[in-house]
C-alpha cells in the first residue's frame, strides 16, 4: 500500500550471473516466508517453494545474517534493517 519499491543487489555469484544476461530488472521476492526462520541451505527451502516455483538453483549455503534494508528519502539513508550490508559506510 506505499508508493515504493525495494531494489536488490546480491552479494551472490549465481544471482550475478543470472542478472548479467538481462537487460532489465527482474521482479523478485524474497526467499524467506514472513515470520518463519531464514534459511541457510537448499533443503530449508524446497518444502515451502517446490510446487510455487518452475526452478530452485542450490548455490550452496547462504549467508545467515538477512539483507540490509534501507529507505533513501532524498540525500538520507534510512536503515530499516541492519544485515550484511553496513550502508554507514557509503554516505
Amino acid at each position: 500500500g506505499k508508493n515504493t519499491i525495494g531494489v536488490r543487489i546480491p552479494d551472490n555469484e549465481i544471482a550475478l550471473k543470472i542478472l548479467e544476461r538481462y537487460s532489465y530488472p527482474l521482479a523478485t521476492t524474497s526467499v524467506n516466508i514472513t515470520g518463519e526462520k531464514d534459511g541457510t541451505k537448499i533443503h530449508d527451502f524446497i518444502n515451502d517453494f517446490k510446487s510455487k516455483v518452475d526452478i530452485i538453483i542450490d548455490g550452496g549455503e547462504t549467508c545467515e545474517m538477512p539483507s540490509t534494508i534501507v529507505r533513501v528519502e532524498e540525500d538520507n539513508i534510512i536503515i530499516l534493517r541492519q544485515g550484511s550490508l553496513d550502508v554507514r559506510n557509503y554516505r
